[in-house]
């Protein structure tokens, strides 16, 4: 599971204490921050009073856990520092993303998911909470943290990739993803680091997260660099898979790999991917077979 306990009103989590210190240290956010982020209390009493986040989460909020990004084996440590809180409201247990970074990743994050809200789907931003007063009093690496909703979802196109690859999904249907990010380019933003953890699915519908890195959209480069960083990223976490359960790809695997490549290229509607992102991708896979498949792909 991605998330981990770290505090709860029980106290610090025996889960997470039993992490070793590196680990511990990859999920804890470093720097100053406008409140304690791990601080129960602090954080209620925030949740409580922020004007943005009561305008649409309206009722009384008693946070009961705050737990951190900790990716399944074959994942990736996030960029960023991202914390879930678990909070009752009304009765019900509910969530909010608490993502800590620089002011100013942080702001143009929250700038373009308000520009997406209502076409298309992704995290709906609450509040950037950055304190001024830190930064112009010159403390050392003064960060913000984007408050946003939580996307609820069964898998991510890893996940999916790896069950069409192996046989344990009868079709792959990515039109909607296709129509979503055909929608965001349209309004002029490119994603820039459309990983495969980036895109998210809940049964029915598709999400994109984590736009930090996103540029200006310049047409079919712009597509290229998409479809690159996806199928790369995806293929890598692909590679780890068999390489973890010490699989052996069959004629079945490699076609099914291929028809996900070139659906994907097709959807994007480009016949190329890029040179210099292909290239280190590829440096990082094992399998000679995928890798096959990738270097008969044309690159520029």
């Amino acid at each position: 599971m991605p998330w981990l306990a770290i505090n709860s009103r029980e106290g610090i989590s025996e889960a997470f204490r039993k992490l070793p210190p590196l680990d511990q240290s990859r999920m804890i956010p470093r720097g100053t921050l406008p409140i304690n982020i791990l601080d129960l209390k602090e954080v209620e009493n925030f949740l409580n009073e922020d004007k943005e986040i009561n305008r649409i989460l309206k009722g009384e909020k008693e946070v009961t856990l705050i737990e951190g990004y900790f990716p399944p084996k074959l994942g990736i440590w996030s960029t960023h520092k991202v914390l879930r809180i678990n909070f009752l409201m009304e009765g019900r247990r509910r969530f909010i993303i608490a993502k800590v970074m620089p002011e100013g990743a942080g702001r143009k994050e929250m700038n373009l998911l308000r520009k997406l809200q209502n076409v298309v789907n992704s995290p709906r931003p609450y509040t950037f909470q950055f304190d001024e007063e830190l930064r112009d009093e010159g403390f050392s690496r003064v960060q913000g943290i984007l408050w946003m909703k939580f996307v609820r979802h069964l898998s991510n196109i890893e996940e999916i990739l790896v069950d069409w690859c192996f046989g344990n999904a009868d079709h792959l249907n990515l039109e909607g993803f296709f129509s979503l990010m055909h929608r965001m380019w349209s309004m002029g933003i490119m994603h820039n680091d459309l990983k495969g953890e980036h895109v998210l699915f809940d049964g029915q519908s598709w999400y994109v997260i984590d736009l930090d890195k996103a540029e200006e959209y310049r047409g079919e480069d712009s597509r290229r660099v998409d479809a690159t960083v996806l199928i790369g990223d995806s293929t890598i976490y692909l590679d780890k898979y068999i390489r973890f359960y010490s699989l052996k790809p069959d004629e079945g695997f490699i076609k099914r790999y291929r028809m996900f490549v070139e659906y994907l290229m097709d959807g994007f509607e480009v016949d190329a991917l890029k040179r210099n992102l292909m290239e280190h991708q590829l440096r990082v896979m094992k399998n000679p077979k995928i890798k096959e498949v990738l270097q008969s792909i044309e690159v520029t």
